[in-house]
């Protein structure tokens, strides 16, 4: 089973969005374990609690700013988030949320930011429809549960928002989790090293059989 957690804040000032109906047809999504950490309980407490449980997908429905994403008890900036992602780093994040890839006047930028912290993630270039943010949102987990890459749901996710909601399809945008491969690389490098050595070894072996032979 797919673990997925979905949070989806209720914010003090700002409309409801639609998670309820995200939350049933994520749940009805095949071989998907849905948990919810919604409404006023997504506080920075019960929010940083989930992020401690391992998770293969997170979804992120909520509002955000430029650099910040709304809690029930007040907004998280890209460092908060970073920080707590690290307890048990997800599969991947779908920050579905209104601008969560843009940059603040610091130029910080939510995607970016877990993106740097060796986090895989989903961000928002801009003001995103909520039913488009639906659509991506549930066609992404579809796509991901059914075996496709993260590249591949990406792009599943984004052509079902084009065929239903044509002016939101650029919206998302995929950020790899960059740490993750740096040291991908550098294991496989290290791999090949401990090969080598092992190689250089038998080499050393059989050339001092020979000189001994002769």
């Amino acid at each position: 089973m797919m673990r997925v957690l979905l949070v989806a804040p209720e914010a003090v000032g700002v409309p409801r969005l639609a998670w309820v109906d995200e939350l049933t047809a994520i749940a009805g999504v095949e071989g998907v374990e849905l948990t919810v950490c919604g409404g006023r309980q997504a506080t920075r407490a019960g929010v940083a609690a989930r992020l401690r449980c391992e998770w293969d997908v997170i979804i992120w429905s909520g509002h955000g700013a430029p650099g910040r994403l709304l809690l029930a008890d007040g907004p998280v900036g890209a460092d908060w988030l970073a920080c707590m992602m690290r307890q048990q780093p997800p599969g991947v994040v779908v920050l579905s949320a209104c601008f969560s890839g843009a940059r603040d006047e610091a130029l910080h930028s939510i995607a970016e930011t877990l993106s740097q912290s060796s986090v895989t993630c989903v961000g928002m270039w801009v003001e995103v429809e909520d039913r488009a943010a639906v659509v991506y949102d549930v066609e992404f987990v579809r796509a991901y549960a059914s075996g496709g890459s993260v590249a591949v749901a990406h792009r599943v996710a984004v052509q079902q928002v084009a065929l239903e909601y044509p002016g939101q399809a650029g919206a998302a945008f995929l950020l790899p989790g960059l740490v993750n491969g740096y040291g991908k690389i550098r294991d496989e490098l290290a791999a090949i090293t401990r090969r080598l050595a092992v190689v250089e070894e038998k080499l050393d072996g059989l050339l001092s059989i020979g000189t001994r032979s002769a």
